[in-house]
């Protein structure tokens, strides 16, 4: 059983679970939940790097996004880009490392870019 209810010490002892909600770490519940909030903080992370790049008049390159800051505003279109992908990424929990790794990637590179930018901005 990787995640069920009871008591963690009545697995040394052989009992079966009776009383509390358990997912030890390393099942197979506890890497979804991990991988699902993780994929939040990244979002949040692009979220904060994104709007930052804009206030160093960087601009947004995904068509998608692009659009929706243009009905909703540069900081609405992006907040709202992320909501939609926390709802969607929150009902699939396949491949849900993928898109993690993916946006590891865009919030490094924007991160690269910031620097750069702060850089040039100071010569």
């Amino acid at each position: 059983m990787e995640c069920g209810t009871g008591n963690p010490d009545s697995l040394a002892s052989g009992v079966p679970f009776a009383t509390t909600s358990v997912c030890r770490p390393g099942t197979q519940m506890t890497k979804i939940f991990q991988a699902k909030w993780s994929f939040v903080a990244l979002q949040l992370l692009d979220l904060a790097t994104t709007l930052f790049a804009f206030h160093l008049g960087g601009y947004e390159v995904n068509p998608l996004v692009a659009r929706m800051a243009t009905i909703f505003g540069p900081i609405g279109g992006v907040a709202v880009s992320k909501a939609l992908a926390v709802i969607i990424a929150w009902r699939v929990q396949k491949l849900l490392w993928v898109a993690n790794l993916f946006y590891t990637g865009i919030v490094s590179w924007n991160i690269v870019l910031i620097a750069v930018t702060m850089v040039a901005l100071k010569h």
